[in-house]
């Protein structure tokens, strides 16, 4: 399967679908270093998922001195709760909510804000809510990994949304609502608006771009938009990838953070060579070899290991059960 870029006909990338990655971008020609390759708006933009309260409008840290006259949220003032997204979409279906005593430590409704705005797209935009539902669905990955956090959802996000704003009236689902929150868990992006406050947002076409720690293109956002730049030529048909991590962060903790936040182990060429094409990052210099040795890290292939584990645990388990049975 492949699809054109729904932004720009003339791209210079289709969106393809692998067996073993999934949906990708592919360069349909050769893309030039520095040439941009994509400008995409984001599908929806919130405050962050473990945040203190701030203005659903700029995203600043708010005082508390001045609330939403309809949902009681604190914002800035009148012109940032009378302006949208706020007025527009959660403020339209939220009820009263009760007066914050503490502005100064996270508060759990905030969660909901940011799902809330992304399954909104179903009505306000279609297209961008058909573009968001091809991506994959991490919650059974993600309750495996942190059960936890995946429960507080359920009553912070899930629970509030279906049944104390009453969503579940106008037609939305639990498995919208589950998506939505995963979709933000693993695709959005941290964002600083042009009045300095900080959130995340998410953009569909860029969330389909594979990682690797060797990557041929970076990305910057800039007025809202994010923008996709090619680091050095992208022949016709290759992948165009970026990076989820940190290129100084060494093998072990960047294969670690891949597994726990995208559920994949990452078998780049940098991360397939000992001496990381020859960066030596995730190596310990010996300090009694004469030239200068380095002692090199064995790989870490974290899913594989677990996958190992639970078969070691799950056949520890029924062997336990057979001598119970035979006792």
């Amino acid at each position: 399967m492949a699809l054109q870029s729904s932004s720009d006909a003339c791209s210079p990338f289709r969106i393809e679908e692998s067996p073993s990655i999934g949906r990708c971008l592919v360069a349909t020609r050769d893309i030039q270093p520095l040439e941009l390759i994509l400008s995409e708006e984001a599908a929806a933009v919130g405050p962050r998922h473990n945040t203190a309260p701030c203005c659903l409008t700029c995203l600043k840290p708010v005082t508390g001195d001045y609330c939403c006259p309809s949902c009681n949220f604190p914002m800035c003032g009148s012109a940032c709760s009378s302006a949208p997204p706020h007025a527009h979409q959660e403020c339209s279906v939220f009820p009263r909510f009760p007066t914050l005593q503490d502005c100064s430590v996270p508060q759990p409704q905030y969660q909901c804000i940011a799902p809330l705005r992304l399954l909104f797209n179903k009505e306000l935009k279609p297209e961008v809510w058909k573009q968001l539902m091809l991506h994959r669905d991490h919650t059974e990955d993600r309750k495996e990994y942190n059960p936890l956090e995946i429960e507080n959802e359920q009553r912070c996000i899930v629970g509030l949304l279906l049944e104390f704003v009453r969503l579940k009236e106008l037609g939305y689902t639990a498995e919208e609502v589950n998506k939505c929150t995963s979709l933000l868990s693993t695709h959005a992006v941290r964002m600083t608006l042009s009045e300095g406050g900080e959130g995340r947002g998410i953009f569909p076409t860029f969330a389909f771009m594979s990682h690797s720690c060797d990557p041929n293109a970076r990305h910057v956002i800039k007025d809202g938009k994010i923008h996709v730049i090619a680091q050095r030529v992208i022949k016709a048909g290759q992948e165009v990838t970026i990076t989820y991590t940190s290129l100084l962060t060494s093998l072990p903790r960047r294969q670690d953070k891949l597994a726990a936040l995208w559920f994949f182990t990452c078998t780049c060429r940098r991360c397939m060579d000992p001496t990381e094409l020859g960066s030596y990052i995730s190596c310990v210099a010996c300090p009694a070899c004469p030239d200068e040795g380095f002692l090199l890290p064995g790989h870490v292939h974290v899913e594989k290991e677990r996958e190992e584990d639970d078969k070691k645990r799950e056949a520890e388990q029924q062997k336990m059960m057979e001598e119970s049975e035979e006792s």
